[in-house]
């Protein structure tokens, strides 16, 4: 077949091509629309503010003496950590859980060189609301998640695409005994690694040195700092059939 033949043929079927070319234009854009909602996805970027984060373990004045061991005293733990969440994937999301690990002081050397265990600490409410005191006044730290009474805030957990939440993340770890507390620099610091979900279960992460401070100097930000678990106890002492076994108050890991 010649040129001239090859010419009159796509000549003649100009209508043809032009409607097979139309779909074939819609079908290639389908298929492009498709993958893109298939790669939409949400992406957290975590920031930490310092200013107003921080922990503090402190003795609660019990004891703890487990079957055929030593007596202890009975330690609590609590974080606070401003955290800045921001979403910069494709796709909104809601905020899941969030958790904030750190390393256990080992007692032996050997522990402390090769195996190294992380422990973490689940979110949890706090009865009073962050605060930094100027003078006369005091700056109010809005909460994370928890709904704000003071500032009357409802803390949507929703991140649309660009946006970012802003707020205190609080963690109380229930009472403790041994060596169920974090390893310290010589700058009082601990390395926590605070692991946050997404809606879709994507997981994010990020490590840094968060320092450590005594319980009087965490209550000037907040004077309920620490006592959440200690709240609860005492409430389910009042109801009997809250209580729980002694036992089952120590957390062990």
């Amino acid at each position: 077949m010649g040129f001239k033949e090859i010419q009159d043929l796509l000549n003649s079927n100009t209508g043809v091509l032009n409607l097979t070319l139309f779909f074939a234009t819609l079908f290639i854009g389908w298929i492009t629309g498709f993958f893109k909602q298939l790669i939409k996805r949400p992406k957290f970027k975590i920031r930490v503010i310092q200013k107003m984060s921080f922990g503090s373990e402190f003795t609660t004045g019990e004891k703890h003496q487990p079957e055929g061991q030593g007596i202890y005293d009975v330690n609590k733990l609590a974080f606070a950590i401003y955290l800045e969440i921001t979403n910069v994937g494709s796709k909104p999301s809601s905020l899941g859980k969030i958790e904030v690990g750190y390393l256990k002081r080992e007692i032996k050397e050997w522990h402390h060189r090769f195996y190294r265990k992380r422990v973490y600490v689940k979110e949890s409410n706090v009865l009073d609301p962050f605060r930094i005191n100027a003078g006369e006044q005091a700056i109010l730290i809005p909460f994370l998640r928890q709904h704000d009474t003071i500032l009357n805030l409802e803390n949507s957990c929703f991140i649309d695409v660009g946006k970012s939440i802003l707020g205190v993340a609080y963690f109380e770890q229930p009472p403790t005994w041994g060596n169920h507390v974090p390893d310290l620099d010589d700058n009082n610091k601990t390395l926590v690694k605070i692991k946050l979900n997404d809606a879709f279960e994507n997981t994010y992460s990020t490590k840094f040195n968060l320092p450590m401070i005594t319980l009087l100097e965490a209550k000037r930000f907040n004077p309920s700092f620490g006592l959440t678990e200690i709240v609860i106890n005492e409430s389910a002492k009042k109801d009997p059939n809250k209580q729980k076994d002694k036992n089952e108050e120590f957390k062990t890991y």
